[in-house]
């Protein structure tokens, strides 16, 4: 048994550093993005019943929009189609952020007394996803809201990008098993390892360039998604991503398993490089595109972290499973211990950032089992607890035998399988519009009555009833000092709200020293709330407060998941650091124990001997010829250099002696 203790890779103090960023990330959270739009709000809203009809329809959205692409269709009670007179956008976008909100504004025809149902359909300006909706309204009559509409994902999106996210860990994990096993990969089964890498970027190339295609559902999308150039920078960015890493993946392989991974970013640092971010072009553009020009860059590195994490451990076990299938003899040797230290690595990274994402994809714990998001991802997480407990019984007949996939080939080929599993289970989430929209997301209380304070006056508000439509604002304002300066002769009260108009008006005086004044509630949700009180040779006092309307776009009630799933997030990354850690003081501790001879690590070669001037050397022809008596070859002969099994080739002429008489 040799010496040495088992020793860490020379990159975990790099796998410390990188537990460090992953740590400051989950506790510094990221701000709420999200990937797809989705209706915030309209006016009318659903289920709301108006006196007169309106004039313009008002959907609020949460992100650009292509507006050619955005479709609007009006339906009466008896079924009769009404045609829009125009389709605008209020609001447009601020500069390259598509993420801001925008406000599509529909000039309606003259509506008679009746209920409307409204259908809306429209794709996303930022990765082209499908949004639709339906809401309904009624003129002078009762109609019942709409509700919950959960969209079902676009399978050739879903299928498109598991082909992408297949293709990506084929890429990805070939590379990492070269490196892991070396200078022992060598012959058919480095090939296979080639045929697989390659194989796997000729299909990435494919599935890039048709995943715009695959989004779009008809050809005038795709002609009015053609013209936005973003999106055609995105497009061309993600192919020649794919093209680069197809030419270069191969020959990085070869390099690899010949001289070394060090060896090979020594001498090809330039090629490496481009390799590297070759292979990081295809999970940022593709995944994150939308989230790149907002705020939220943590969820961007969250987002690249989980993807590329996720994409290594799932490749590198199908690596190893198509070296080791089938045939006899010697294998490559990817030491256990490396292995299990990188997918360890890996399973950390992607868990954690998983919890983060999941945290702000799904809103509630209601909104995670009856959402088709909620359901997919718990499938997901199903999934990946399976492949967890097939690759730990992996990982201890690997660690028995030292080497991964010496034996248990068929372990490793369904922990392969599976992991695919996950990756569509990953591509269907991408093309499922995520549970956090408003009617997945439970709505603030509604108000009863608030309490503002003025300077010296306590002014206490309620407005009844409080639902959208008319109502009354009733005002009771109380001097707190004595005696009082002047009384109060005027109040006006003010209601304003982001997008709609704002209804104010000055109260009427009540005998009993209350005001009241009539209003017109257009909107459900909070309001800010106004409320200005005029005395005589005093400045007007104002106070001001928050009035949440009953009704409107809210989901079910349930708890916050992010406040579940951003600790367990933190618990994951806190946990790998202190494995780390402790791997790494073991490391050092057994490294001191052992003997100062011990402790070198690559041993020093013996200076050649200098011969004497004086002796005449010559090559001895048994020392070249192995087979000769006495030479390297034959029993009891002494080695090219003096050692023992062959005869010193630098051994000095002797003069041959008379033999003896008798």
């Amino acid at each position: 048994m040799s010496p040495h203790p088992r020793r860490l890779p020379r990159w975990s103090a790099r796998l410390v550093a990188l537990g460090v960023a992953l740590t400051a990330l989950v506790w510094l959270g990221a701000p709420a993005a999200h990937a797809h739009t989705f209706l915030v709000g309209s006016n009318p809203a659903d289920g709301q019943v108006l006196d007169t009809a309106p004039a313009t329809l008002r959907l609020d959205f949460s992100e650009a929009l292509v507006l050619g692409a955005t479709q609007v269709s009006l339906t009466d009670g008896h079924g009769t189609r009404v045609m829009p007179v125009s389709i605008t956008v209020a609001s447009a976008r601020d500069g390259a952020d598509t993420e801001q909100p925008v406000q599509v504004a529909v000039t309606l025809p003259h509506l008679p007394r009746g209920t409307y149902r409204v259908a809306w359909k429209t794709l996303s300006a930022d990765d082209l996803h499908q949004a639709s909706g339906v809401l309904a309204f009624g003129v002078g009559e009762q109609v019942g809201a709409v509700g919950v509409v959960d969209e079902a994902p676009g399978l050739s999106e879903a299928a498109t990008r598991w082909v992408m996210w297949s293709c990506l860990a084929g890429l990805l994990g070939p590379l990492v098993v070269a490196a892991l096993a070396g200078r022992t990969l060598r012959g058919r089964r480095r090939s296979r390892l080639v045929r697989l890498a390659r194989a796997a970027g000729a299909v990435l190339v494919a599935a890039s360039v048709v995943l715009p295609a695959a989004q779009l559902r008809s050809v005038s999308q795709a002609w009015l998604a053609a013209h936005d150039p973003a999106l055609g920078v995105a497009w061309v960015l993600r192919v020649v991503g794919a093209v680069v890493a197809l030419a270069l993946v191969g020959r990085a392989i070869r390099q690899v398993t010949e001289r070394g991974l060090r060896p090979t970013l020594g001498r090809y640092p330039a090629e490496s490089a481009l390799l590297v971010a070759a292979l990081l072009l295809v999970p940022v553009v593709s995944g994150v595109r939308g989230h790149i020009w907002s705020s939220s860059h943590p969820l961007v590195v969250a987002e690249v972290l989980h993807m590329v994490a996720a994409a290594t451990w799932a490749g590198a076990v199908v690596a190893l499973a198509v070296i080791h299938a089938g045939g006899r003899g010697l294998r490559p040797a990817v030491p256990a211990r490396a292995f299990a230290l990188l997918s360890a690595t890996c399973v950390a990274v992607a868990v954690a950032t998983g919890f983060l994402l999941a945290g702000h994809g799904v809103a509630t714990t209601t909104a995670l089992l009856s959402a088709r998001y909620g359901v997919t991802l718990v499938v997901k997480s199903a999934l990946i607890g399976a492949v967890l407990l097939l690759a730990l019984r992996n990982h201890r007949q690997g660690r028995a035998d030292g080497v991964v996939g010496a034996s248990g080939r068929r372990g490793v080929a369904v922990e392969a399988a599976l992991l695919v599993s996950v990756l569509a289970t990953a591509g269907l989430l991408a093309a499922t519009s995520p549970a956090n929209s408003p009617q997945w997301t439970p709505g603030p209380a509604a108000s009863r009555s608030v309490a503002l304070h003025a300077d010296d006056l306590l002014v206490q508000v309620s407005i009844g009833p409080n639902a959208v439509g008319p109502a009354y604002a009733n005002v009771s304002v109380l001097e707190t000092r004595r005696p009082a300066p002047a009384p109060v002769h005027a109040v006006r009260v003010t209601l304003r709200r982001t997008g709609s108009t704002p209804v104010t008006g000055v109260a009427s005086a009540h005998p009993d020293g209350t005001w009241a004044l009539p209003l017109q509630v257009p909107e459900a949700g909070p309001w800010h709330l106004t409320v200005e009180a005029e005395r005589a040779g005093l400045p007007v006092a104002t106070a001001r407060g928050t009035w949440v309307v009953a009704g409107g776009v809210h989901g079910p009630v349930g708890r916050e998941l992010a406040s579940l799933t951003t600790p367990a997030a933190a618990l994951v990354a806190l946990g790998w650091l202190a494995l780390l850690l402790l791997l790494r003081r073991d490391r050092s501790v057994a490294r001191s124990t052992l003997p100062s001879s011990t402790r070198t690590r690559r041993p020093t070669r013996r200076p050649r001997p200098t011969p004497h001037p004086s002796w005449p050397y010559r090559t001895s022809p048994e020392a070249v010829s192995p087979h000769s008596p006495g030479g390297a070859g034959s029993p009891g002969g002494r080695c090219a250099t003096g050692g023992a099994g062959g005869t010193d080739r630098r051994a000095p002429v002797v003069a041959p002696t008379a033999p003896t008489a008798r």
